[in-house]
């Protein structure tokens, strides 16, 4: 719960400082308002759900014996959590952009502006070919001191809102230095753009050692590189489309 009520309270407090975010949200389309509500709650309360399920039912029915069964400090299972997982997803997010992955992650590159309610847009199963779903649970079950685990969630949670949103230091903030290892809004926003390019989530490091990382200095004119989805289509995709 109290993991839930820091990431709520995050996306509360971007939506206030954001910057246009009145205006964005103001002009978002109902559909899109619709999808992006629905997304989130999938990402917020069916993935954990799932999650539940698979540590607690699925992964103690087939391998009882792995219960908590590898014993490492709370340093190290949040280490594992927050960067080994990282970097499954960043290779997840490069299969997701494939010709085989494109339609799980499609409709979440139909935003059309970068804002919070937006980033977890998705069809109805894309939520699910995302690595965190079942890398989270395995993570919690096998190794003792499942709240590091829930902690390295938590921080993953408000670092995928803050990326989708337009709060960037000033040119001459301190914390410009700590932006060389984070995926950034401008950086993130590029990606939207071009999809070629910086697929990490919370680290921009993966994406420098395997050669697809661009620096961003400003946001894209135009994110979207999926159009023309009705309601249906984007939430029944690729089922519909």
């Amino acid at each position: 719960m109290t993991q839930f009520t820091a990431i709520v309270f995050v996306f509360i407090l971007l939506l206030l400082i954001n910057p246009n975010s009145k205006m964005l949200l103001k002009n978002k389309k109902k559909e899109d308002w619709i999808l992006d509500i629905l997304s989130l709650a999938i990402q917020g309360i069916f993935v954990p759900f799932i999650q539940f399920l698979m540590g607690n039912y699925v992964l103690s029915a087939l391998f009882p014996r792995f219960a908590h069964a590898i014993h490492l400090s709370p340093v190290c299972v949040f280490l594992i959590c927050f960067l080994g997982i990282d970097y499954l997803y960043y290779w997840n997010h490069r299969f997701l952009h494939s010709g085989r992955g494109w339609i799980f992650h499609r409709i979440h590159h139909s935003v059309t502006e970068m804002d919070v309610v937006s980033s977890s847009r998705n069809s109805l199963i894309g939520s699910f070919f995302i690595v965190y779903c079942l890398a989270n649970s395995t993570v919690a079950y096998i190794f003792q001191h499942s709240q590091a685990v829930g902690l390295a969630m938590g921080i993953t949670s408000i670092l995928d809102l803050w990326r989708h949103s337009r709060l960037y230091p000033a040119q001459d903030s301190n914390w410009r230095m700590l932006l060389w290892f984070f995926i950034n809004p401008r950086n993130h926003a590029y990606h939207h753009a071009k999809g070629s390019c910086n697929f990490g989530a919370n680290f921009s490091i993966w994406d420098r050692i395997h050669g697809t990382f661009k620096e961003a200095f400003d946001y894209p004119t135009d994110i979207a590189m999926a159009k023309n989805f009705s309601l249906k289509k984007a939430v029944m995709y690729p089922f519909l489309g």
